[in-house]
């Protein structure tokens, strides 16, 4: 794999944030970033680092106060935006904030409520932080009008894809008045410690983002929730019918997609125009199975680490879940659970190790 000290690619975001200050009259000191040059970045971290340019122009253009506002909140005219990243185990963390007004938490929260993200009883037993991590939504903005910079909800949404993506998680404290911050943790990726739990949650959030704009988009089928859950489950749920997809090379893991009986009727209607008899209705539902998990697993490997490089997958097998051997507690397994109109649908992903051979 490819490494490049990480000071090197954060190091334009400082000339970044000084052009964008220049543009929209903002007054800032001159960005440091701190960063130990021993710190590397690989290549699969790529596609994260880059996707830093949304939060920085967000600093600038939502976060920082105009000289005129500063002032008057009692405020020094110059404002500040810093970006400091230390080792931690297992990777590193990015920590990125800026002393300016906050989130403006009621708007967020009142601008879910009429996107229909959240229920009013929902966010009043939610806390500020909570609220306002919806800020990293796909397509949530604030902002009524579009601007060069924002509003069009898609900057912070791609930040988060790509953090997700790589396994990695977010912390976001905002003060109203005095700024906020944002922390990161980014897991190294070598090949041999990818597939921890960590990264099989950020392999599988790609795999269900796809099965659900799948079944939803495509295939026209209701789904009775509007976002998904990741367990970390030791036992595989138990469903009727099951389709195994081994992944290899960059990444190793098993990935296995359930269906319950009426989930697989409903999703069969839309490949199935015509079967004689139990038997070849029965064939015939095993195989959308499999066409649906490979569908499902081949469009979602470009959102992989490094875009899915050096990434295969074998064909698709009908599999059976009933069987007690698959309890096994040191597995790396996640699962998160799709309920449709017609039923629920399981995906799950199992890190490569003797799981494969209980496989029946």
């Amino acid at each position: 794999l490819k490494e490049k000290p990480l000071a090197e690619e954060l190091s334009p975001y400082s000339k970044l944030v000084e052009r964008l200050s220049q543009k929209l009259g903002k007054h800032l000191n001159p960005m440091k970033i701190e960063c130990d040059k021993t710190i590397m970045m690989e290549e699969a971290h790529r596609p994260f680092v880059k996707s830093l340019v949304h939060l920085f122009r967000n600093c600038v253009d939502h976060g920082v106060e105009s000289p005129e506002q500063r002032l008057i909140r009692g405020k020094y005219e110059m404002g500040t935006i810093s970006c400091v990243v230390t080792a931690a185990e297992n990777g590193w963390e990015i920590c990125i904030q800026d002393d300016g007004a906050g989130i403006n938490t009621p708007l967020v929260a009142k601008t879910a409520i009429s996107k229909g993200i959240l229920t009013q009883e929902e966010v009043n037993v939610m806390s500020a932080d909570a609220i306002n991590l919806l800020i990293f939504k796909d397509h949530f903005s604030t902002k009524e009008s579009i601007s060069e910079l924002s509003g069009r909800g898609i900057g912070l949404g791609a930040l988060k894809h790509e953090l997700d993506a790589l396994g990695g998680n977010l912390k976001l404290v905002s003060t109203e008045g005095k700024g906020t911050v944002f922390r990161f943790f980014v897991p190294t990726c070598h090949t041999e410690e990818r597939m921890n739990g960590s990264a099989c949650l950020g392999i599988l959030i790609p795999i269900a983002t796809r099965a659900r704009s799948f079944l939803s988009d495509d295939m026209e089928i209701e789904l009775l929730e509007s976002d998904f859950e990741i367990s970390k489950p030791t036992i595989l749920p138990s469903y009727p019918y099951a389709v195994k997809i081994r992944i290899s090379g960059a990444v190793n893991a098993l990935f296995i997609m359930g269906f319950e009986a009426h989930a697989l009727e409903e999703v069969s209607k839309f490949f199935v125009v015509d079967a004689q008899g139990d038997t070849a209705y029965e064939f015939m539902k095993e195989h959308v199975a499999c066409e649906v998990a490979n569908t499902v697993l081949g469009n979602a490997i470009t959102n992989f680490p490094n875009k899915g490089a050096g990434v295969s997958i074998t064909p698709p097998v009908m599999i059976g879940l009933g069987n007690p051997l698959f309890k096994n507690a040191h597995t790396n397994l996640c699962t998160t659970e799709i309920k449709t109109s017609g039923g629920a649908i399981m995906l799950a992903l199992l890190a490569e190790n003797t799981i494969e051979d209980r496989l029946c």
